[in-house]
């Protein structure tokens, strides 16, 4: 009954939308709530970054148990009842351990959720007709109604709202979770790590480094815009609208992914997102004026969608498919778990010293990158 590619695109598509209306929530508005409840910067910085670390083991095992058994489903709603079950803990007084354990394993969960699910989009994608741009722009939508519907009912009715959506939200993650296609890879027979074989591959390692730096850039801007927002006067609906500015820039991207990735190499693709950031961070660091705020907003569609594409397309093209989850898990690790980790806990401590300034060390991030892609650009651009 499900076999058909329109039917698969709807059901990873809704999928998509529950992921990021819950990371919509969870990004712009639990950091706010932490220090509502008297967290520190450098608290709220320790609590976000513990479900990075968490990620690590939680990626390392899935991804090798998804690729032995060649299916997928069956982990993300694994994963999707560990949110429902974690996300109401939050509304108990915890202390900051209680909380960074809680959060840990429940932001871990989450966040792991959305490489699987584009994972089976790598499946998909060998679907006729399926395009993975138009499909996975829906979560993008998502994020950005998230963003202003809480915009609108935190500034009517206070920050306390965030919990109430955020355990609404983890219900739909798990309801959606359940009606995904049940695609399947052939099982692989690993005598070792399926890890270890991913490594192997030319141009994986230099790949997934890159994007680790280039996502991690973004470590200030996820953990402290909105609060650095809201102490330069900017009113909370504002914000919602900046928020989600940078996410339809980054839906322009997804649209159009078949032409970017037709005239565009891996590497390319990278250059564009490194220039971005080093424009896009050090613009941050200078100003809080609405009108350079806009114009930076709309970088989004490079400091984050073209380096999320970059990655998809290289594994699409290069990673066998009894290899993809484990490929796409352990750039999760690297990306957005240990790297990532790193870079909010040293964004939380940079934010509390020295606010805006901050964004500086993210545009180190950016160059960073490009000295990189200099020195890797070779194997990155192989397949063209």
């Amino acid at each position: 009954m499900f076999n058909n590619t329109p039917a698969i695109g709807l059901r990873i598509a809704s999928h998509y939308v529950t992921i990021f209306w819950l990371i919509g929530f969870s990004l712009i508005y639990f950091p706010p709530w932490l220090a509502e409840r008297g967290f520190s910067d450098v608290e709220v910085g320790y609590i976000l970054a513990a479900a990075f670390w968490a990620k690590v083991p939680f990626n390392l095992l899935l991804g090798h148990w998804v690729d032995a058994t060649g299916a997928r489903r069956r982990w993300i709603v694994l994963l999707s009842f560990i949110v429902a079950l974690g996300i109401p803990f939050l509304w108990f007084e915890l202390s900051l351990s209680l909380m960074i354990l809680v959060w840990g394993i429940t932001g871990a969960a989450l966040a792991v959720s959305s490489p699987l699910t584009d994972n089976l989009s790598v499946l998909a994608r060998k679907t006729p007709g399926f395009d993975y741009g138009k499909v996975r722009l829906w979560g993008s939508w998502s994020f950005i109604l998230a963003a202003l519907v809480g915009g609108q009912l935190f500034q009517a009715h206070g920050i306390e709202w965030v919990l109430y959506l955020m355990i609404g939200g983890a219900v739909l993650v798990l309801v959606s979770g359940v009606c995904l296609p049940d695609l399947r890879a052939p099982a692989g027979r690993f005598k070792r790590f399926a890890l270890w074989d991913v490594l192997r591959i030319p141009g994986y390692k230099m790949c997934i480094v890159i994007a680790a730096i280039l996502q991690s850039s973004h470590a200030v801007f996820y953990g402290f815009a909105t609060i650095h927002w809201q102490m330069a006067g900017i009113d909370s609906a504002t914000i919602s609208l900046l928020w989600a500015e940078g996410v339809l820039a980054e839906i322009l991207v997804f649209f159009f992914a078949a032409w970017f990735v037709k005239h565009l190499s891996v590497a390319r693709l990278f250059c564009l997102a490194a220039l971005s950031g080093v424009v896009r961070w050090t613009g941050l660091s200078l100003s809080t004026e609405l009108p350079v705020l806009i114009g930076l907003q709309l970088l989004h569609a490079g400091t984050f969608a073209l380096t999320h594409l970059a990655v998809f397309e290289f594994i699409s093209q290069r990673i066998p498919p009894q290899l993809t989850a484990s490929a796409q898990t352990l750039y999760d690790i690297v990306s957005a778990a240990v790297v990532f980790a790193l870079a909010m806990m040293l964004a939380g401590a940079l934010y509390e010293y020295c606010g805006g300034q901050a964004f500086l060390a993210m545009t180190g991030f950016s160059l960073a990158a490009m000295l990189l892609l200099l020195i890797g650009t070779p194997k990155l651009l192989s397949d063209r």
